[in-house]
């Protein structure tokens, strides 16, 4: 039996069908296969999904039709393989891949069953996840009630809780009130009594804003102390800080019992305030009676001068200095020169007993056993020797020491001799 063209095209096209029926679509020759699906439409739509893979509604990241994924439960929008949208009182999970219960009114997001962990913009989970409350800025740990109970690094929690602020006290990681810190940045700095970050003193456990050492590590003690600087309480030899304005001194840590000038006592408070009067240097009685005004003090400045007398002292000193200095100039400058007088030894000298003058006394010196007479110059009392004048008995000078002048005499000697020995031999014959 034959079969007419008609019927052989609708036989191809029941053939055809049959084929898309069994989850392949036609591409110009071939036809592949729907992934994860059971049966495919011919616009490239899923019309039925394989066990465990659900219909989602939307667009994948491959191809632009509806696709199966791998089902999440109560997740009715998919974006991509991740749930975009769950069911009634259902959230995804922070990773997307789960829906968890959560009816918290503004939360977006809920890491697991009635606790956000992400609430709409403006809004904040609070610490226990149980409600999405009013954002604080910089706000670390939010409460229920709203309210921040600590800050993030650097910032100082307002009194009333409700916002976050910088905190200004230097070298400060996390502040606990205003301008008092809680935790330094680093171990480079510690925190002081008055809760400000400063360097560590060496071996001390507790100091003062200004590196007042008040407490000591272990094995360690505080030297006593005697004197406190301005604005501090010297308490069994500590240095403790005053906490009181313009006070000298203080009879306890917030009390003052002596105002800097200018201010006094405010009745009992042991406080200083100004004083009523501007003229006024010192003030008691809640600084209204004055004890002691500005010209007053003028007067004791005045008459804490220098006495006059004191300065005619001065002056009489300063010219009697000047008069000795002055003479003794003069005296150097026109003092007369020293006079050459004549210095004899008289024990080194033979006088001339008849005579009776003593400036005629010659000196006796026996140069092998000849007799010279040395006649010493004028000198000055100054000089440390001086060189005799020799002469013989025949009253002839003899130039040099005496030492040449023996030598001279000897050689005179010896020619004498010899001459009297030629006479004398000349004589006999």
């Amino acid at each position: 039996m034959f079969l007419s063209p008609v019927k052989i095209l609708l036989v191809v096209v029941l053939s055809l069908s049959s084929a898309l029926s069994e989850g392949y679509l036609p591409t110009e020759t071939l036809c592949f296969a729907c992934a994860n699906n059971d049966t495919c439409y011919r616009d490239r739509t899923c019309r039925g999904c394989q066990p465990g893979y659900t219909l989602g509604i939307g667009y994948t990241a491959q191809v632009d039709y509806f696709g199966c994924y791998r089902g999440i439960k109560y997740c009715w929008y998919y974006d991509g393989n991740v749930c975009h949208n769950c069911n009634d009182e259902y959230l995804p999970s922070p990773d997307r891949m789960d829906c968890v219960h959560c009816v918290i009114d503004k939360c977006v997001i809920c890491d697991k069953d009635d606790s956000c962990a992400g609430c709409k913009e403006g809004y904040a989970p609070s610490n226990d996840g149980t409600k999405c409350v009013e954002a604080v800025g910089s706000c670390e740990v939010l409460l229920n009630t709203g309210r921040c109970s600590k800050c993030m690094s650097g910032y100082q929690l307002s009194s009333d809780g409700f916002s976050c602020t910088p905190c200004q006290v230097a070298n400060c990681k996390r502040c606990s009130g205003d301008n008092q810190c809680a935790e330094c940045v680093s171990s480079s700095f510690v925190l002081s009594t008055d809760l400000n970050c400063i360097t560590p003193v060496p071996n001390c456990a507790k100091a003062t804003g200004n590196r007042v050492c008040v407490g000591c590590n272990p094995g360690y003690q505080l030297t006593a102390c005697s004197i406190c600087n301005a604005n501090y309480l010297l308490l069994s030899g500590k240095c403790i800080t005053c906490n009181v304005d313009h006070c000298l001194k203080c009879s306890d840590t917030d009390k003052c019992k002596d105002c800097s000038d200018g201010y006094g006592l405010v009745g009992t408070t042991g406080k200083c305030g100004p004083c009523a009067d501007p003229k006024c240097w010192q003030c008691a009685l809640n600084a209204s009676e004055c004890t002691l005004s500005r010209a007053e003090i003028e007067t004791v400045k005045e008459q804490k001068g220098i006495p006059w007398w004191v300065w005619l002292i001065v002056a009489i000193g300063a010219a009697a200095l000047l008069g000795i200095i002055l003479f003794i100039v003069l005296w150097c400058c026109l003092r007369k020169p020293i006079v050459p007088v004549t210095v004899y030894e008289e024990e080194n000298y033979e006088s001339d007993k008849d005579s009776g003058d003593d400036q005629t006394r010659d000196l006796a010196l026996d140069f092998n056993n000849r007799s010279f007479f040395a006649r010493p110059p004028p000198i000055l009392i100054m000089n440390d020797y001086v060189q005799p004048r020799i002469y013989t008995q025949d009253a002839t000078q003899v130039h040099g020491d005496m030492t040449s002048a023996a030598a001279e005499s000897e050689v005179t000697s010896d020619e004498s001799d010899g001459s009297n020995g030629s006479t004398s031999n000349g004589t006999s014959g």
